[in-house]
């Protein structure tokens, strides 16, 4: 049986004159001038590369999107904008136009753009405002108003309310906008915020450690250091997502079902999900399979392409979010594992809704099914397979078949915070966020989840120091860890939003979260492109330290939110405005 060949590979920088078959003859003559029995064999990466079809597909949809996105701020600005400042500006007295200028009162008193969440303008009554100013004469002192075809303003108004959808100027002042609504859940925006930071240090961290020139020694001088473990657990970080998922679906679906009597418009309740996740999802993939690679360039720098064939061959599995069950090893966009998790999760939360919304026990009875499902399954994948606790963590005993993704990346693994998360919302909702507790008990709750948070972080810290945890101790571990996580998620936002939060309730309120966590979606999707671009275009090994990581890390912070700001403006928020705009329409209908 003939020995497997051993590769190895080794990326350079060499002048452009050097051809392939320079650098192989020099490379083989110095192997054989040093008696090394190794043949090279060398491939010279080509700066400018022609595009191909899907780059040119690709192309020519971000330039649609970003012609509709200059026609739709155009019009918006033209003749929106500046025909609401010249309404402001003036005063209308003509006697058969008492319903237009109440309107014209409302839009006065707005000092909000169009579109905004927070203003009570809505974009038919601007509409008919311009309307009323085409249909007007004015001969002398008396207004004469034309007749207007009744057919066409209805498509008239909706092509209208559609263009604006695209417009930079209304979308971005509604992402800038820092109000927040009154009885909205406050502190998630700074939670939100702050675990999307969490979820970029892990990814640059993780990310760095397959390049870095000193990964061992690194490792081995700072794996007891009890910082590091922050980052090695940095894996609960998508955890407090889910838990935040959970909580908001619970206490908007019990809002919405009190108000409409049980009643809930289902097809509405999941399309309205599928809309926003998905446009923009399938732009971000688009980009990631037939441009990214055409951006950069160096030694190690994906010439063909990043995970060009697994998208190639399904593509589909993202587009349904089933990418974490169907060809889960051979994942295109690997870190929307989470994203098809949360549309499970969702899928199934009217089976608990409702039962929770008609019988308080029937509801908590069918969660509590479902949590023990989850926690089982999860602690059986574990024990079966001796699995370990994390990155760099051991366990006593040989581990099993190394499929780390049948327990990591699966509904039936992660569903714990989710349903922890919906407990809380709601609690919240029943209590309507009023909670009256003494000052002991506030502490108790305080000390009890941080207690259980620190449990989570430094619980195997052991198993990475010499002392291998028990398999069944980390069955346990890997069972249960996750919703204790969600459980000290769900006390700092119950705690926060009845007023018994403090100075975390004022720091987690802070108005500048509020946009930021309105880009926590696009942040995510992008994140790891921005550290694959900074590490991958580099021309020598990166050297890993302390001073390095945080240099490069709030350099991706800044760069990931700067580069969402953008996508949301272009893809997410005109999305949202389409969906507005077609189901007012249709409910008009």
């Amino acid at each position: 049986m003939n020995p497997t060949p051993t590769y190895i590979t080794l990326g350079m920088c060499m002048p452009d004159s050097c051809s392939g078959q320079d650098v192989t003859a020099i490379a083989n003559g110095l192997l054989m001038s040093q008696n090394i029995s190794l043949l090279a064999s060398v491939t010279c990466y080509e700066k400018d590369k022609p595009l191909d079809t899907d780059a040119i597909v690709a192309i020519v949809i971000c330039s649609i999107f970003a012609l509709l996105v200059v026609l739709g701020t155009g019009y918006d600005v033209i003749f929106i904008q500046m025909r609401k400042d010249g309404i402001s500006k003036s005063s209308y007295k003509h006697a058969g136009a008492s319903t237009t200028a109440n309107r014209r009162q409302t839009v006065d008193s707005e000092k909000v753009p169009l579109l905004s969440e927070s203003t009570s303008v809505s974009v038919e009554d601007a509409e008919a405002i311009q309307e009323d100013e085409r249909s007007r004469k004015t001969v002398g002192r008396e207004t004469i108003y034309k007749p207007q075809d009744k057919a066409s303003e209805p498509s008239q108004r909706l092509g209208i309310k559609m263009l604006v959808s695209f417009s930079a100027y209304t979308n971005g002042a509604k992402i800038l906008d820092t109000k927040q609504a009154e009885g909205s859940l406050t502190a998630v925006h700074g939670i939100r915020f702050l675990s999307m930071t969490w979820v970029i240090l892990g990814h640059a961290f993780s990310t760095l450690m397959t390049m870095g020139s000193n990964r061992a020694p690194f490792i081995q001088e700072n794996v007891s250091r009890w910082t590091f473990h922050g980052i090695l657990n940095a894996l609960v970080s998508v955890d407090t997502f889910f838990t935040l998922s959970g909580l908001l679906v619970a206490y908007l679906a019990m809002k919405e079902l009190k108000k409409g009597r049980g009643k809930l418009n289902w097809a509405m309740f999941y399309f309205h999900r599928f809309w926003r996740l998905t446009p923009v999802y399938m732009m971000m993939l688009m980009f990631y399979t037939c441009l990214l690679h055409y951006l950069g360039d160096g030694p190690i720098w994906p010439q063909t392409g990043v995970q060009k064939q697994q998208c190639r061959d399904n593509w589909w599995t993202n587009l349904l979010y089933i990418n974490n069950l169907v060809n889960r090893n051979d994942m295109c966009f690997t870190w929307a594992w989470y994203l098809a998790n949360d549309m499970q999760f969702y899928v199934l939360s009217p089976l608990i809704l409702i039962p929770l919304f008609y019988s308080e026990i029937l509801g908590m009875v069918v969660i509590g099914v479902f949590m023990a499902a989850t926690l089982t399954t999860a602690g059986l994948i574990s024990r079966l397979n001796n699995m370990t606790t994390g990155i760099l963590y051991q366990t006593e005993g040989t581990p099993g078949p190394d499929d780390y993704g049948a327990y990591y990346m699966t509904p039936y693994c992660r569903m714990g915070p989710y349903l922890i998360g919906m407990v809380a919302g709601y609690f919240l909702y029943k209590t309507n966020c009023k909670l009256h507790l003494n000052k002991k008990a506030v502490l108790c709750g305080w000390v009890l989840a941080a207690a259980s948070a620190l449990a989570v972080l430094y619980g195997p810290y052991e198993a990475a120091n010499g002392t291998p945890m028990p398999s069944d101790v980390a069955a346990f571990y890997n069972s249960a860890h996750r919703t204790v996580w969600g459980a000290a998620v769900c006390w700092v936002v119950v705690a926060c939003a009845t007023g018994n939060g403090g100075f975390v309730n004022k720091l987690m309120s802070w108005n500048g979260f509020v946009t930021l966590s309105r880009l926590t979606y696009c942040a995510y999707l992008t994140h790891p492109m921005v550290i694959m671009y900074q590490y991958m275009t580099h021309r020598s090994p990166f050297f890993i330290s302390d001073v390095n990581i945080v240099y490069n890390f709030l350099g991706f912070i800044v760069i990931t939110y700067g580069v969402s700001f953008v996508v949301s403006l272009v893809f997410e928020a005109p999305m949202m405005g389409l969906e507005r705009a077609l189901l007012k329409r249709e409910r008009r209908n």
